[in-house]
């Protein structure tokens, strides 16, 4: 009896370890599109926007994520859904906004690239909890 006592708890325990980290769900698509595209790893998102290869980079991360329309416009509702949910009102109009901005733009490495060093430059403290170029920050 003490056995499964000890067992179920020994459980809890690791359920409680592992529900409180971070899940990275991008990993494999960031690793893909970084050795598509031969980004390398940067120290600090302010240095990812600085290389030109990361244009590319994005619209690889948006495209395998499922995050543009037919038509080339960004799935904002489909972002969301990808983004933790402790942090989700707050990205939500800072999405809005840089997508209102920068959707018009044709090309899909640039205007991936706008609206995240939109996004950046209007939160640097919110971005690194995204996940784009790193694993994300809890």
């Amino acid at each position: 009896m003490n056995y499964l006592l000890f067992g179920f708890a020994c459980l809890f325990i690791v359920t409680q370890i592992v529900g409180a980290e971070v899940i990275d769900r991008h990993l494999a698509i960031r690793q893909k599109c970084f050795a598509e595209h031969g980004l390398e790893h940067a120290s600090g998102s302010a240095a990812y926007f600085e290389n030109p290869k990361s244009k590319c980079y994005l619209k690889c991360f948006f495209e395998h994520n499922k995050l543009f329309h037919a038509n080339g416009d960004f799935d904002i509702a489909a972002a969301l859904v990808l983004v933790d949910e402790s942090i989700r009102e707050q990205v939500k109009p800072l999405a809005e906004k840089c997508v209102g901005e920068h959707n018009k733009i044709a090309d899909r490495c640039e205007k991936s690239y706008e609206v995240m060093k939109c996004f950046f430059k209007a939160s640097p403290e919110l971005f690194p909890h995204l996940g784009i170029f790193e694993p994300p920050q809890a």
